[in-house]
């Protein structure tokens, strides 16, 4: 067994997998990542973006420098959350 192989080895995901099946875990809904002994959390963000009722595909060009930016962006906890988010943005931003 190589070194990468043995890097990837089940035996170092396993221990995640256990303590986020565990009864004391206290996180529920969430993604992560393991491997080669890291473990990181894995999530989606919605960015501020740009709102325009009459949208075109110029505006997403000349404005996609915004829809980017990860400033202010947050992490919406479910669908729900996020679709209010789009809500209160498209009426919030003429």
């Amino acid at each position: 067994m190589n070194t990468l192989t043995r890097s990837l080895a089940p035996a170092l995901v396993s221990p995640v997998v256990a303590f986020l099946a565990h009864e004391d875990c206290p996180v529920s809904g969430e993604v992560y990542t393991a491997g080669a002994g890291q473990v990181a959390r894995f999530f989606v963000a919605r960015t501020r973006g740009y709102h325009n009722p009459a949208l075109t595909a110029e505006d997403v060009r000349d404005h996609l420098d915004r829809i980017r930016d990860e400033n202010d962006s947050f992490i919406p906890t479910d669908p729900g959350v996020e679709m209010a988010h789009l809500l209160r943005s498209t009426t919030h931003h003429p």
